[in-house]
């Protein structure tokens, strides 16, 4: 079985926020698998916003199909959400 990676980085706006069983289940919705984690790091200084990582296997397939899905529940949610990383593999 191939490791997870890292597919995707993203902040949210201000004042908004997202538990980790949230998270997971969009994640998991837009992926269409349940094989997929997901983290929070919060920010380095004080003021920073957390940065929250979406994990799936390397065979992961169709991501600019599953950034569509991903993209519109969090659109759905209201979460403003700023993508600042996203593996192409």
């Amino acid at each position: 079985m191939k490791p997870m990676i890292t597919i995707f980085k993203f902040t949210i706006g201000n004042g908004q926020s997202i538990g980790p069983e949230t998270l997971q289940q969009v994640w998991a919705n837009a992926c269409r698998t349940s094989d997929v984690g997901v983290g929070r790091v919060p920010g380095t200084r004080q003021g920073d916003k957390p940065t929250y990582s979406l994990y799936g296997r390397q065979n992961l397939a169709n991501l600019v199909e599953i950034e569509k899905r991903l993209l519109t529940l969090f659109d759905e949610m209201q979460l403003h959400v700023s993508v600042v990383c996203v593996d192409r593999v």
